[in-house]
């Protein structure tokens, strides 16, 4: 496990931040109870593409798209969503009105992903408990 820069005693903070930047691999380290991550630039950030596939609930979507808000990405691609109404989704998600009318709708996952290059999938877990 590796750790984060001790603070020497009498090392300036841009020599912690300078150490903590050398740091190979999702450098999350603490410096002054703070919490330093990486920064992304916003071309890498127009480059990512969120798939749904098959979203059962409205309330879903809207939920990714305030993530998506909170981190700068505008692409949006969904697949056969079992509901879609973008009124319902800026009421849960405010002020999301600009991705929520550039999301793309698709019929298959084959064709969401097809202009994609590296794809990351996850999926839901089983619920134990029943929804009212």
């Amino acid at each position: 496990m590796r750790q984060g820069p001790r603070r020497d005693s009498g090392a300036s903070l841009r020599t912690l931040r300078a150490r903590a930047s050398l740091l190979r691999g999702p450098c999350r380290t603490r410096l002054n109870s703070k919490l330093i991550l990486p920064r992304m630039s916003a071309e890498l950030l127009s480059r990512v593409t969120v798939v749904l596939d098959h979203p059962q609930n409205v309330v879903n979507i809207a939920g990714v798209v305030r993530v998506m808000m909170n981190f700068g990405l505008a692409d949006l691609r969904l697949v056969n969503p079992d509901e879609f109404d973008a009124y319902r989704i800026e009421g849960i998600a405010h002020r999301s009105r600009f991705l929520v009318e550039a999301t793309t709708l698709f019929d298959t996952l084959e064709e969401a992903v097809a202009d994609c290059s590296w794809i990351l999938g996850t999926t839901a877990r089983p619920r134990t408990a029943g929804r009212n």
